[in-house]
């Protein structure tokens, strides 16, 4: 069995992606699909159901990547500590990021830090809160940026930059009175960092979350402010994911007696996991490029 047919199965299989797979092995689709190809008639079994833009594997999918997935993890790691012995910063590095770092934080401090280090192969996960935190949790990533702060034994994280969450809707929305409660809210899925500090600043300024009257509940940030640009209803979010948005007119940001709407994404590792050269730096950029992460006030 050819080891870079493999690896291009393994990729596609945890990317649910033939295009993301080759972003991460530097290749193009067509050669992932065809190392793909290559596999299936060379094992007599399909390996991939393909439904329309998703990628599901099927059950002789599910059995290869069980038995032989582990096998990049082991050379990643046995990469990581012949670096260590090097002292080099070098090798594999996963990192994971909520929804706001993901989508407007990392992705300009990730291509700094590989321009300082150009031996890193990275990989960027992104989810909610609970989803990254659980792959932090579970060792499959290094480290995460999250929007709120671990709860889980074994974590640790720290306050690495600021963020402001903002009332928003359609400037065509209409608002009927001023009890935010029973605004018809966009809200956040169960599980991100954003509604839980919205559910915070709720609390400290004396109403109950529980209250809320939500039209709907969206898995995401854009998601919610593509409804809310929609005219569906009023949404929170960070004030980083609607910029573009209020500048344009789409969105206009709602006047609310709300205080303490100010939140912090931390940096998190597992305590036990042993930091890699790799993992080490990361860490210290992260640290003193955070600063260089905040954003002006929203506009008005």
């Amino acid at each position: 069995m050819d080891f870079r047919k493999l690896e291009a199965f393994c990729r596609v299989y945890e990317a649910h992606s033939f295009s993301k797979a080759g972003e991460l092995m530097h290749l193009s689709q067509p050669t992932i699909s065809a190392h793909i190809a290559a596999l299936e008639e060379y094992l007599g079994l399909p390996l991939f159901d393909r439904l329309g833009r998703s990628v599901l594997p099927t059950h002789a999918g599910d059995v290869l990547y069980r038995e032989s997935g582990g096998v990049f993890s082991l050379l990643e790691r046995a990469e990581a500590e012949l670096a260590l012995l090097r002292n080099e910063v070098a090798g594999a590095l996963a990192i994971g990021g909520s929804t706001i770092p993901a989508n407007y934080i990392l992705p300009e401090l990730v291509a700094r830090f590989l321009a300082k280090h150009a031996a890193v192969r990275l990989e960027l996960r992104t989810g909610d809160t609970d989803q990254i935190l659980g792959l932090v949790l579970d060792g499959t990533l290094d480290m995460a940026v999250v929007g709120d702060a671990p709860g889980q034994r074994g974590l640790i994280g720290e306050p690495l930059v600021s963020d402001d969450l903002v009332v928003v809707a359609s400037p065509e929305f209409c608002l009927q009175g001023e009890d935010v409660l029973q605004w018809p809210w966009i809200l956040r899925e169960q599980g991100s960092g954003t509604l839980r500090a919205f559910e915070r600043a709720l609390v400290r300024n004396g109403l109950d979350p529980s209250s809320l009257c939500s039209r709907c509940s969206v898995y995401g940030t854009e998601a919610a402010v593509r409804m809310a640009v929609a005219g569906a209803g009023v949404t929170v979010v960070s004030a980083r994911a609607c910029a573009q948005e209020l500048v344009q007119g789409q969105l206009r940001i709602v006047p609310t007696t709300l205080q303490h709407m100010r939140r912090h994404f931390y940096l998190v590792w597992h305590e036990a996991r042993r930091a890699f050269p790799a993992a080490t730096a990361m860490k210290r950029f992260l640290r003193e490029a955070g600063g260089d992460a905040s954003v002006p006030e929203p506009p008005c």
